[in-house]
């Protein structure tokens, strides 16, 4: 299974230098508050992203020096040379090299290295509104569907086009033009959707009744417009109230995954326990269907694994990580009881931006 190996750094956040070798299966990270273990993550997180969890700009991410950092690693796969992966920053931008491209997009390394974090923050994926919901359900879209992103990239084309249009207040004649690009896109991206989702359920239906022990659950997708009719029908039926309003209002970009639990909608209706339980659910589900599409699984990053969680939850949610085929990076306060069932594993301590495995 595909894993990184021999994980090197600099300045860093807290790490002046950072040289350590995880464990192909489950490395544990163990540490004082702002020891630096969600730095460590973050680095990772940065070979698959380019970017940063938490929502900083790059220049926040540098150390002491404050005017470069850098990460890098070797990917390891099956059968395969291993590939380097490095991205770097300075005062001039941020560079990536993926193997022998030194310029990939963006796309090209989320592919080759999906990487996934189950954090704090997630919590906004049920509380927050369906920007997140979608971010969610096409992640795994994109990578058990190779026509998705380029279907994808001309829906957002098309939409900026027509939503400029919009508030320029241009002719009706100059907005229908991009309708059909738009519609098109849009009905692609739905039965993409559709299709992810019907075989995503079975899979997280297993997982949600060990968690829960309960089989009153729905996930459902809203679409995003009445699909009564044709998507493109219903552009030029609402092209006045579209350009009243500046934007499109009606659309893929507006779709919405409802999740309920015992009858209810999740939104503040569970714990804060709970739904870091349904959070992990949904992406170790989708973890386990990409494998299943491709073979492959994403390099999972949990940070504070006991927070919020009593000792029986803690079980059961390791018991969920102890068949992620991919490779998993788990932060903690200290070594807790449910970590003996990952017994395939290493650990490190973390101190003062220093890492040293125990």
């Amino acid at each position: 299974m595909m894993h990184l190996a021999r994980i090197k750094g600099e300045n860093f956040r807290l790490f002046e230098k950072l040289d350590f070798n995880p464990h192909p299966r489950v490395t544990f990270i163990t540490g004082e508050n702002a020891a630096g273990k969600t730095s460590l993550l973050e680095s990772i997180y940065c070979l698959g992203r380019a970017k940063s969890f938490r929502g900083n700009g790059p220049a926040e991410l540098a150390g002491a020096l404050g005017k470069h950092w850098q990460v890098m690693a070797k990917l390891q796969k099956p059968d395969a040379p291993s590939t380097t992966v490095r991205v770097a920053w300075n005062t001039e931008g941020t560079s990536v090299r993926f193997g022998e491209s030194t310029k990939p997009s963006t796309a090209e390394l989320v592919s080759q290295l999906p990487t996934q974090i189950i954090e704090p923050a997630m919590h906004r994926l049920l509380q927050d509104g369906p920007s997140y919901r979608r971010s969610f359900l096409d992640w795994g879209v994109f990578h058990v569907e190779q026509q998705f992103f380029p279907v994808w990239r001309r829906h957002q084309r098309a939409l900026k086009q027509r939503n400029k249009a919009l508030r320029l207040k241009s002719s009706p004649k100059e907005i229908l033009t991009w309708d059909e690009e738009l519609a098109g896109a849009a009905e692609l991206i739905l039965q993409y959707r559709i299709e992810h989702l019907a075989a995503l359920k079975p899979i997280l239906g297993e997982m949600v009744t060990k968690l829960f022990n309960t089989e009153d659950w729905s996930i459902e997708l809203q679409p995003g417009w009445s699909t009564d009719t044709p998507y493109i029908e219903g552009l030029r039926k609402n092209l006045e109230r579209d350009r009243k309003m500046g934007m499109t209002v009606e659309g893929a970009h507006r779709a919405e995954l409802k999740l309920k639990l015992n009858s209810h909608q999740v939104k503040n209706r569970i714990s804060r326990g709970q739904q870091k339980l349904l959070i992990s659910a949904l992406i170790l589900a989708q973890s386990e269907l990409m494998y299943r599409h491709t073979g492959r699984s994403p390099i999972l990053l949990v940070d504070d694994f006991s927070a919020e969680l009593a000792t029986e939850f803690q079980r059961a949610l390791a018991g969920l990580f102890a068949q992620h085929t991919g490779q998993l990076f788990i932060t903690a306060f200290e070594r807790v009881p449910a970590f003996d069932l990952l017994p395939d594993s290493s650990m490190f301590h973390v101190e003062h931006g220093l890492i040293r495995e125990c």
